[in-house]
């Protein structure tokens, strides 16, 4: 089990109401805060194949999360089937690995493998139980009806930092995520 930190009591109840109540709505609680730090139209991604060793299908599931940083107030979330990906693995305080990247993707059938213009949006999640920090990147594809799609970034995960601007500092790692301008290119969607 993961290392836990000192909660304050008013944090302790405010998890724990959020629980009774995700539980009676039939949701699944996530007691981290999620904070948005780069979004992108155009971008080209590489998906995995479906023989990659850290992909997985996730069914269609509903959450139950905190709105921002305050914990005042719940959001409800319903998560459509999507496949995700753990990168750049790293060891937890307790010695066990895991990843400190992971990529939903958001994708038609059949694109497993494929290059994909899409949406990207990376986010920092912070567990509350225990200050655990790790990336969230949500792709989603761009359909245009079999139309090319032009995109002018490539998504690069584990790059070396530079102190750039754009760069997301990957939590336990000398290395980043950036969303890297390219020259724009069509890719058929």
């Amino acid at each position: 089990m993961a290392k836990t930190q000192k909660l304050d009591k008013k944090t302790e109840e405010r998890i724990a109401l959020a629980r009774e109540a995700a539980t009676k709505m039939d949701r699944t609680f996530v007691a981290s805060t999620f904070k948005t730090l780069a979004k992108h139209e155009g971008v080209k991604i590489s998906v995995p194949g479906l023989t990659a060793t850290h992909l997985k299908e996730v069914a269609a599931h509903k959450l139950l999360v905190f709105e921002g940083t305050a914990l005042k107030n719940v959001m409800m979330i319903d998560i459509s089937a999507h496949y995700i990906h753990g990168d750049l693995p790293i060891r937890d305080g307790e010695g066990k690995v895991k990843p400190s990247v992971v990529r939903h993707f958001y994708i038609l059938p059949g694109y497993l493998g494929q290059e994909i213009a899409a949406s990207v949006e990376i986010k920092e999640k912070t567990s509350l139980l225990t200050g655990e920090k790790m990336i969230i990147i949500d792709i989603v594809q761009i359909h245009a009806n079999g139309f090319p799609v032009e995109v002018d970034a490539v998504l690069r995960l584990g790059a070396p930092s530079t102190g750039d601007t754009g760069e997301v500092s990957i939590p336990g790692t000398d290395k980043c995520v950036r969303i890297e301008k390219i020259t724009a290119v069509k890719i058929a969607a």
